[in-house]
Order: C-alpha cells, then sequence, then structure tokens
C-alpha cells in the first residue's frame, strides 16, 4: 500500500483524495490510499507531533536516551522554530502528524545546521522521511544553509540507508557518544 504525496500550504484544511474529510486513527495501511500533505510546521501541530505514535525504539533512536514518550524539552525546542535558523515540515495525513524534519543553523557556523527527522512508526519505511528532508533540504539552501549535519545510531541501518540513499557520497565519522556523525554537502538544484 503507497500513498500520495503533495504540498500543501500552511493552514489549509486537510481533505483526503475526492474531498472527504480525514478519518481520525485511520492507520495508512486500511482502506484507500492516504493523502500525506507535507507542509511548514506550525504552533498548532505542537500537541499532534508530542502525539505521534511512537515505539520506545524511535525514540530512543531519535533522542539518543530511553524515554518512554517525547522528552518535555523537544516541546520547548518546537516553540522556538522562526522559519529561517530554526524550520521544521511535517507529513500530515488525515488529522494525523506522521513525522516531522528539522534543522537547526549552527550559530557559530551560519551555513552549517544539525538535521533531525522523526516518523510515526505506521509510516516507516513508505518514504515519508525522505519527502520531508527532501523539502527542508530545498529551504535550508534557499536560506544559506551549504552542509548538513546528522548524527545517528550506529545501528540505525534505516536512518543510514536513508542518508545513504539521498547522499551517496555522504560520508560519516564516530562521535564520542558512540553514534555517526555525518556532515551532508548540499548541492544546488
Amino acid at each position: 500500500m503507497g500513498f500520495v504525496t503533495k504540498l500543501i500550504p500552511r493552514s489549509a484544511p486537510l481533505r483526503l483524495a475526492g474531498g472527504a474529510l480525514p478519518v481520525a486513527g485511520a492507520r495508512p495501511d486500511e482502506g484507500s490510499m492516504p493523502v500525506v500533505g507535507v507542509r511548514p510546521y506550525e504552533d498548532g501541530d505542537r500537541e499532534g507531533v508530542l502525539g505521534m505514535r511512537l515505539s520506545t525504539l524511535s525514540l530512543y533512536r531519535r533522542f539518543f536516551a530511553g524515554t518512554p514518550r517525547i522528552p518535555a524539552f523537544y516541546a520547548e525546542t518546537l516553540s522556538r522554530v522562526d522559519h529561517w535558523d530554526r524550520d521544521a515540515l511535517v507529513a500530515v495525513a488525515g488529522t494525523e502528524i506522521a513525522g516531522i524534519a528539522e534543522y537547526t543553523r549552527d550559530a557559530t557556523l551560519p551555513g552549517l545546521a544539525d538535521l533531525a527527522v522523526m516518523v510515526a512508526d505506521p509510516w516507516q519505511r513508505r518514504g515519508v522521511g525522505r519527502r520531508l528532508v527532501t523539502g527542508l533540504t530545498r529551504l535550508a539552501r534557499a536560506r544559506g544553509i551549504g552542509e548538513l549535519r546528522a548524527d545517528v545510531l550506529v545501528d540505525n541501518h534505516a536512518a543510514r540507508a536513508a542518508i545513504g540513499g539521498l547522499w551517496p557520497h555522504a560520508a560519516a565519522a564516530h562521535g564520542e557518544d558512540g553514534a555517526l556523525i555525518y556532515r551532508i554537502t548540499l548541492q544546488d538544484g
């Protein structure tokens, strides 16, 4: 079962194919092909992001710590999205936030930004993260960011494969915490 992705404007009402209203709680593997919209993060998305369906493994791979839910500090981080130095895109399926990708510009090296991606478990391995990162990369380049840094746990093979798929020449160094640190040069285009 695949899905359709389209870029939707901020605050646009979300509708499924044929103009139907989204069904709350619908899973991506139920019914017809769901529409996944990608749009800029808004303050009203905070609760949806904090309520994403994530396993403890997914949370560990995103936050590098065992936690039963998205950490409280992350909510504060989301409140600082300014759509320039810190930006985020969300993938929305019906009323559900299916994923979020964000960058944070390095204050001392303004051409460099940290990249982070989180996709709800039911939407993993369906291209949601790729679409989010592709859109976010375009925004970053337009804002003068020429390089991304991504920290990935060594055993996060899905993230490593995704980076390799988007940037085949990306190389990683081993960080002090055991993570791989990718430095990704963004190409024009």
